[in-house]
């Protein structure tokens, strides 16, 4: 199993998710562009009833095993 920093992700998604020009841009989402938030790459899969699972969000640190 492995998981890695990701922080080159922070940049591109705040760009097209938070930015107040960005593409994809919801109001809704505005807390999140003053939030601190990590980004990993893992190399573990994760599916749901038969689906895959490419992106999960987490609130605060990861105490035990939270998703996968």
């Amino acid at each position: 199993m492995w998981f890695g920093s990701a922080a080159d992700l922070a940049e591109g998604a705040s760009a097209f998710f938070t930015d107040a020009a960005a593409p994809l841009r919801n109001p809704d989402h505005q807390h999140l562009h003053s939030a601190s938030i990590g980004f990993l790459w893992t190399n573990v899969s994760n599916a749901k009833k038969g689906r895959m699972v490419i992106g999960t969000a987490e609130p605060g640190a990861p105490q035990g095993a939270i998703g996968k």
